[in-house]
Order: C-alpha cells, then structure tokens, then sequence
C-alpha cells in the first residue's frame, strides 16, 4: 500500500492548480473550472512488512460441498497487520472472476 504524506498531498495539489491556471491562459472563448476535493489527515495506514504480498492457503474442497448459495468450507484465519491508522480506518475488499452462472459468487 502506498503512504501519501500531508506534504506530498499539497504539492500535487499546487501541481494541478498551475497546469489549472496555465489551461484558463490558453483558452480564451470560455473558462474553466475543476472543483478538487480532499482531506488532509495526520496519518497513513500501511501494511507491514511481511504482509503486503501473503497468500492464504484455502484448501482443497469437493465441488459438492459448494453446490447451494450460503454453503461454506472451514475458516482459514489470516491477519494482516496494519500500522499508523486508527481503528475503523482501513477496508478490504475480495476481487476475481465471477463464477459462470451466479454473478454474487466468485469463481
């Protein structure tokens, strides 16, 4: 995960702002507005080392085991620590391909 700092966040902001104002220079039939929204915050949550690339074993299971929405398998606990972030800070999220015929489900 990348960390941005407060300092980085303004000087991308002061970036966009002069390519901005430079564009309104050489637009002369109307202007131009960008409404730019942000937060600057006093941390960045990284992942620590070690845990920014893990690969959790899930098993082998028969296919019948899985045949009905809400079927499940034994749980495979893994954690990832994260650093620098309060409590309820960070989210994740599951992704891949859809299973062939129930679009909720992954495949």
């Amino acid at each position: 995960m990348t960390k941005i700092s407060s300092g980085t966040f303004l000087r991308v902001l002061l970036l966009v702002g002069s390519v901005v104002s430079h564009a309104q220079a050489d637009t002369p039939l109307g202007e131009v507005n960008i409404e730019l929204r942000g937060n600057v915050v006093d941390f960045s949550c990284y992942v620590e080392m070690g845990d920014e690339n893990k690969t959790v074993q899930l098993g082998r299971w028969p296919t019948k085991q899985l045949r009905t929405a809400g079927s499940t398998t034994q749980s495979m606990p893994f954690t990832l620590k994260l650093n620098g972030c309060p409590p309820g800070a960070a989210s994740i999220t599951f992704s891949g391909k859809q299973a062939t015929g129930n679009p909720g489900l992954l495949g």
